[in-house]
């Protein structure tokens, strides 16, 4: 019986592997030039004669081939690996440098801005009032501002139920209604507890013809700072 394929198919002198090649048999001939071949055409020797096209008795140059073509075969893999781990090293450095930016986006928006500020003033004055001020005339508010006094009894608005817990405090508001921004700082009598409610409270779309884009807080001591506004001012 001979092998189903053709004879050109099986002619593959230095093409590469056959996973039924071995150092001792190829899959198909090896040999440059079959017909001068003393095993050419004998049955289930010669590859063009065998059921399974395996040639048993490859060219004396098959070994020297052999050792080539597996020596290039494991160089590929070699390639192939360190290509993939380039990919994924420049897939990782990739996502890195979105992480990086996106934190840096986050950590220049309007509320971030103005809770370091918060953060900071709040070190050198637990003064409600000098904390607002400082809030009010800081350049990161671009749209005019003015500061009012809040008392405990007073209806604190931006929030989907009744404010209470806090001794007294101060908002700095856009005089602009159509501005969506509010900054609050209370003295709670419960900060970490009242900062939770205010989170769980807050409406970013308080002001009905707008929305604001963020909510920020801070809490240091008694003092709570809490923020809704757009992510940036336009100029």
């Amino acid at each position: 019986m001979r092998c189903i394929n053709g004879k050109k198919d099986l002619l593959n002198s230095k093409k590469s592997l056959n996973l039924n090649d071995s150092i001792e048999k190829t899959y198909g001939c090896r040999h440059t030039n079959p017909d001068i071949c003393s095993n050419n055409s004998i049955p289930n020797i010669c590859a063009f004669t065998s059921e399974d096209c395996i040639c048993k008795r490859p060219p004396r140059s098959w070994k020297k081939i052999y050792k080539e073509l597996k020596k290039r075969r494991i160089d590929m893999k070699k390639k192939n690996i360190l290509l993939i781990a380039i990919i994924v090293l420049c897939c990782v450095i990739i996502t890195g440098c979105n992480e990086t930016d996106n934190k840096n986006n986050e950590a220049n928006t309007v509320g971030t801005k103005l809770a370091k500020l918060f953060d900071e003033t709040v070190e050198s004055t637990t003064d409600l009032e000098k904390i607002a001020n400082a809030i009010n005339e800081s350049d990161i508010i671009i749209p005019k501002t003015m500061v009012m006094e809040i008392n405990k009894d007073d209806y604190v608005e931006g929030f989907n139920t009744e404010i209470v817990g806090f001794e007294k405090g101060y908002s700095v508001k856009t005089i602009i209604n159509s501005i969506p921004f509010v900054v609050y700082i209370f003295d709670a009598e419960n900060p970490k507890e009242f900062e939770q409610s205010l989170k769980d409270n807050y409406n970013l779309r308080w002001n009905i013809c707008v929305e604001a884009e963020e909510m920020v807080t801070s809490r240091k001591d008694n003092i709570v700072f809490f923020v809704m506004s757009p992510l940036n001012f336009s100029e």
